[in-house]
């Protein structure tokens, strides 16, 4: 972000899963969410990373 291009993301949540629910739903629901929030990002996330390594400022690993 610092470098001054333009090619960077940055998101910030606070996801809250109320009072009184157990411990395996609340897993399940943490789970889901992740799924969610992961599949939403993941063609900005190629992006995002093919931009990286397109303008040289890593190297991907051989």
């Amino acid at each position: 972000m610092a470098d001054g291009a333009h090619d960077y993301a940055f998101v910030h949540m606070t996801l809250k899963i109320g009072a009184g629910r157990d411990m395996e739903t609340n897993k399940q629901t943490g789970k889901m969410l992740f799924e969610i929030i992961t599949k939403h990002f993941a063609p900005l996330q190629k992006k995002i990373i093919g931009a990286f390594f397109c303008h040289g400022r890593a190297r991907p690993s051989a």
